[in-house]
């Protein structure tokens, strides 16, 4: 469960109807070729990222639709060669699967785009969002956040001026938008709403390091559960 639950606001009344597609989407290859960032289905612990993120997706409860879409022939094969119930595999990138009349289009009002290089993140939290996001029709996207403690500066030094020393700082483990605005290119009528995360599911493996950390961690779990 996350730290924050604002899902009281007197003034604002239930929508009428948001249905959400939760999308995973997973790059084989990182964008910058010079960077050591570990793989999606290099070895982390007992398992790999993608097979995470993909359990992760198996355990939303709260979703309309499920799916996938992965721009590398090993992480396609990977999908397909195990067993996942109710997700689809994407034959388009997200912002061509939002549009009507297109095979494989994603029919719901919102899309939950999933970072997959959070090997910590619980569908629970996923969950509880998509009823946080039912429920006030103020918000009009979401973006997943964790909680940080002292002062913050800015890339020159000055500080941010943060009286309650302390903040919510954004991490990109999911991000909540409406269909329209990435299948249109519709820009936002206000910032996203930011949703508390813990910070062991705020944890991003992309560096070696990262990846060594949640590795030890999860074959010590897998380990723990053993004896």
């Amino acid at each position: 469960m996350t730290d924050v639950k604002p899902f009281v606001l007197h003034d604002s009344s239930p929508p009428s109807d948001r249905s959400v597609a939760v999308l995973l989407v997973a790059s084989g290859t990182p964008k910058e070729p010079t960077l050591r960032v570990p793989g999606m289905l290099d070895p982390l612990g007992p398992t790999c990222l993608f097979d995470l993120a993909l359990q992760c997706l198996d355990g939303v409860e709260e979703a309309t639709e499920r799916a996938v879409w992965a721009d590398d022939t090993s992480l396609l094969e990977r999908f397909e060669a195990q067993q996942h119930p109710g997700v689809r595999l994407l034959a388009a990138p997200p912002e061509q699967s939002l549009r009507r009349g297109v095979p494989d289009a994603l029919l719901s009002t919102y899309v939950v785009v999933l970072d997959g290089r959070y090997p910590f993140l619980r569908p629970n939290t996923i969950d509880e969002a998509i009823r946080l996001l039912r429920l006030r029709a103020d918000i009009e996207a979401i973006k997943s956040c964790v909680r940080v403690h002292g002062d913050l500066y800015d890339i020159l030094g000055e500080s941010l001026g943060n009286k309650q020393n302390t903040s919510l700082l954004s991490c990109p483990a999911f991000s909540f938008v409406p269909a329209e605005v990435l299948g249109v290119g519709r820009a936002l009528k206000g910032p996203p709403f930011p949703f508390e995360i813990g910070s062991s599911e705020g944890f991003r493996v992309d560096t070696p390091f990262t990846s060594e950390l949640a590795g030890a961690l999860l074959s010590e779990r897998r380990a723990a559960t053993a004896r």
